[in-house]
């Protein structure tokens, strides 16, 4: 989920903020999971353990709902 634009009008990268973690532990406490994946873990030698993480993730989700 993006709430806001990833980069400014000079191109520059927004920081994860207060205003972020605000909002993901507001979601945590509304009872839903939470998955941040940073821009810097997108990267070719970083790729499968993102993967596995998104993987666990979802897999998480399924298990609770058995």
């Amino acid at each position: 989920m993006h709430r806001d634009p990833l980069f400014d009008r000079k191109g520059t990268r927004r920081e994860y903020g207060e205003r972020d973690a605000q909002l993901v532990a507001r979601v945590r406490a509304a009872g839903w999971r939470v998955l941040i994946v940073q821009d810097t873990e997108l990267t070719q030698e970083q790729w499968p353990a993102v993967v596995d993480k998104v993987r666990q993730f979802l897999v998480g989700g399924r298990e609770r709902r058995s």
